[in-house]
C-alpha cells in the first residue's frame, strides 16, 4: 500500500479506529471510550475536509487500491458529517443500554465501511466492503437480541441485501476476468467501449442489481422497513449514508451505463415504480419511523430515476440533500411525537397550528410549482432529463395546491405571498445547488445528450393522477371510487406492516377498520 493509498483511506481508517476504541476499551472507561469514538469521527471528518480541499484544488490523491476524487469527497463529507452528529446524539440516547459498547462499535464500523467503499479503486475490495456493510447493518438491526421481531428483521435484511451483495461480488470477479484489471475507473472505461458485448451487459446488470438492493428498490425493498427495529441513530445513519452507496455505484459507472440506453430505461422504470410505491405506502402509515422509511424508499426511487435519465450530477445532489434532511428527521422523530402529544392536549394551540398548517400546505406546493416552472423555462433547451423531473414535481405540486384550495378557499390569499417568497428562494437554491454539483463533479461523471421518450413523459401524468386519487375527497360513501380507495388503503397498510406479520407479531386479522 502506497502513501497515497493511506492518504485516500485516512477518513475510513480513523473511523475504524474509533469503532475499535468503543468496542475494546476497558469496562471502567466506557464513557471515555464513547468520547474517543466521537473524537475519531470528528478527526475523520476533518481529514476528509482537508483531502477534499486538495482534490478540488487539482491535487490528485490516487494510490494503487484507493482514490479520493471529487465524487468520493462529496459522499465522504456527507457520511462523516452525519456520523459525527449521530455519535454525539447517541451518547445520551443509548445511555444505560447494556449493549452500548457493541452499539458504538457497530455503528462506527458501519460508518467506516461506507467511507471505505467510496474511497476504494479496487473493485474486488469494493465488493467485499459492500458485503461487509450489509452484515454490520444486520447486526445493528438485531441490536435488541431479546426481541423476536428484531431477530426476524435482521434475517430478512441480510437475506434481501445478500441478493445484491452476491451479484456485486460476482460482477467484480467477472470484471477482473473480462478486462484484466481491478481498477474501477479502467473497468468503467473498458465496459463503455465494449457496451454491445453480452459479457459486458451481464456485468452491467449485476451492478444494477447491487445498486437496486442497496437503495431498497422494488422488489428488494422489504429490508428497509424492517430496520426500524434498530435504535433510531442507526436509522439516521442508514438513511443518511448507507442507502447512498447505491447512487454512488451507479454514478461511478456512469460511462458504462450511458453506453447502454436500454439498461438505463430499465433503471428509470424501476425507480419510477418504486418512487410511486414508497410515496403512497408512506401516506397510510401511522408509525412515524415507518412512514419515514417508506418516504426514503420513494426518495431513493426518485434518485434512481435521475440515474436512469443520465442525470448523475442531479442524482448525487438529491442524495446529499435527502441524506441531510432524512437524518435530521429521524433524530428529531421523538421530539415530534412529544410535541404532537402536547398539542393534542391544548385545543387553542391546536386550532392555531391547524390554520398555520393549512396555509403552509397551500404555500409549499405553489412554491414548488414556481421553482419547477422557472427551472424548466431556463433549462428547456437541451435539458430533457431536468425538464422531465421538474414537470413531475410541478404537476404533483399543482394537484396538491388545487385540492387544498378547494377544501380551504381562505388559504389561497394567505399562502400566495409566502409561496412567491418561498418560490424565489427555492429557485435560487435549486438552480445554484444543481449548477455547483454539475461543475464540481464534471471530471468524474460521464455526460451524454439524452432525449426522454413518450414512455418517460407518461411518468409525470401517472404520478399526478395517483396523487389526485389519494387527495380528492369522494363524499359519496357508496361510490365505486370510494370503495376502491378503502380497499386500496387496507392493502397498502398491510403492505407497510407485512414484515412484522411474518414474524407472527400480528396478522391482517388484527387490523380493525
Amino acid at each position: 500500500m502506497t502513501s497515497m493509498d493511506l492518504a485516500a483511506a485516512l477518513p475510513a481508517l480513523i473511523a475504524l479506529a474509533g469503532a475499535w476504541l468503543a468496542g475494546h476499551g476497558p469496562l471502567a472507561g466506557l464513557r471515555r471510550a464513547v468520547r474517543l469514538a466521537l473524537g475519531a469521527q470528528i478527526a475523520a471528518t476533518i481529514s476528509a475536509l482537508v483531502l477534499a480541499v486538495f482534490v478540488f484544488a487539482g491535487i490528485p490523491v490516487t494510490g494503487h487500491w484507493f482514490e479520493f476524487d471529487r465524487l468520493s469527497a462529496v459522499i465522504v463529507l456527507l457520511t462523516a458529517g452525519i456520523s459525527v452528529t449521530i455519535h454525539a446524539f447517541s451518547e445520551r440516547y443509548m445511555d444505560g443500554d447494556v449493549d452500548i459498547r457493541r452499539f458504538f462499535r457497530n455503528i462506527g464500523l458501519l460508518s467506516a465501511l461506507i467511507l471505505l467503499m467510496v474511497s476504494l479503486d479496487h473493485i474486488v475490495l469494493l465488493a467485499l466492503a459492500w458485503l461487509g456493510a450489509s452484515w454490520v447493518l444486520a447486526g445493528l438491526v438485531r441490536h435488541r437480541r431479546s426481541w423476536p421481531a428484531a431477530r426476524a428483521a435482521a434475517r430478512r435484511t441480510l437475506g434481501l441485501l445478500a441478493i445484491g451483495d452476491v451479484a456485486f461480488v460476482a460482477g467484480a470477479i467477472l470484471a477482473v476476468i473480462l478486462y484484466g484489471t481491478s481498477d474501477v475507473h479502467e473497468i468503467a472505461a473498458a465496459a463503455a467501449a465494449s457496451a454491445g458485448e453480452t459479457a459486458t451487459q451481464i456485468f452491467a446488470v449485476l451492478v444494477i442489481l447491487a445498486a437496486l438492493a442497496k437503495s431498497a428498490q422494488l422488489p428488494l425493498h422489504g429490508w428497509l422497513p424492517d430496520t426500524m427495529t434498530a435504535p433510531t441513530p442507526v436509522s439516521a445513519l442508514m438513511h443518511g449514508g448507507f442507502v447512498n452507496a447505491a447512487g454512488y455505484l451507479l454514478a461511478r459507472f456512469s460511462e458504462m451505463f450511458l453506453a447502454q440506453p436500454g439498461l438505463l430505461f430499465v433503471v428509470f422504470a424501476v425507480g419510477a415504480v418504486t418512487a410511486l410505491f414508497g410515496a403512497v405506502v408512506m401516506l397510510v402509515q401511522t408509525d412515524i419511523k415507518r412512514a419515514l422509511g417508506y418516504s426514503t424508499i420513494g426518495q431513493m426511487g426518485f434518485m434512481v430515476m435521475q440515474c436512469g435519465l443520465g442525470a448523475f450530477a442531479a442524482a448525487v445532489y438529491h442524495m446529499v440533500v435527502h441524506g441531510l434532511f432524512k437524518a435530521t428527521l429521524f433524530l428529531g422523530a421523538g421530539s415530534v411525537v412529544g410535541q404532537a402529544r402536547a398539542l393534542k392536549n391544548a385545543p387553542a394551540a391546536r386550532l392555531d397550528a391547524r390554520r398555520a398548517a393549512i396555509a403552509l400546505a397551500a404555500a409549499l406546493p405553489v412554491a414548488a410549482l414556481l421553482v419547477a416552472a422557472g427551472v424548466a423555462v431556463l433549462t428547456a433547451a437541451g435539458a430533457g432529463p431536468t425538464a422531465l423531473l421538474l414537470s413531475t414535481f410541478a404537476l404533483m405540486a399543482l394537484v396538491q395546491a388545487v385540492v387544498i384550495w378547494a377544501r380551504h378557499p381562505e388559504a389561497m390569499a394567505t399562502s400566495l405571498g409566502a409561496a412567491l417568497i418561498a418560490g424565489a428562494i427555492g429557485f435560487a437554491l435549486y438552480v445554484g445547488g444543481l449548477a455547483v454539483f454539475a461543475v464540481l463533479l464534471a471530471p468524474e461523471l460521464a455526460v451524454a445528450p439524452f432525449a426522454p421518450s413518450l414512455w418517460h413523459w407518461l411518468v409525470p401524468v401517472v404520478f399526478a393522477l395517483a396523487l389526485a386519487l389519494s387527495l380528492v375527497p369522494w363524499r359519496r360513501t357508496g361510490s365505486a371510487v370510494q370503495g376502491l380507495r378503502d380497499r386500496l388503503y387496507v392493502r397498502l397498510l398491510f403492505v407497510g406492516i407485512r414484515p412484522l406479520a411474518r414474524d407472527g407479531t400480528y396478522t391482517h386479522r388484527d387490523l380493525t377498520l
